[in-house]
């Protein structure tokens, strides 16, 4: 069965704009960006609610803006930013084995806080992609 964007549960995204609201209410405990993928407004909007208390921030520089990862999770929630910054640097070093794509995606669906039927939903999109 092939989707299209369209069909996808509103769960699943893109949240483009509506992370730090997702955060903000407790709908989601974690957001991952690429630093080049912020607009410097969004970015501002996420800095004040980490002055303010409201959530923490992690960042993982690197000198290639498309490696940068910039992390932010609900108070309690920092364990998922350590983990997927650990799963990154795995595959990084090409020593995480035994994990298929698909799994990678599931892990990291759940560590950002989606629902089992969100991720299985994202996971056959990128399925159909790949055939």
């Amino acid at each position: 069965m092939s989707m299209k964007e369209d069909d996808l549960a509103i769960g699943i995204g893109p949240h483009e704009g509506r992370e730090l609201d997702l955060l903000l209410a407790g709908e989601k405990p974690a957001a991952r960006f690429r630093l080049d993928g912020l607009s410097e407004e969004y970015e501002d909007r996420f800095r004040e609610a980490v002055e303010r208390g409201d959530i923490v921030e992690f960042d993982f520089p690197d000198p290639d803006p498309q490696l940068h990862r910039r992390f932010y999770c609900l108070h309690g929630e920092e364990w998922r930013v350590k983990v997927m910054d650990l799963i990154d640097r795995l595959l990084a070093d090409r020593t995480l084995t035994g994990f298929s794509e698909d799994d990678l995606h599931r892990l990291d669906g759940t560590l950002l806080g989606y629902d089992k039927c969100d991720i299985d939903l994202f996971i056959e999109r990128t399925q159909s992609r790949r055939t």
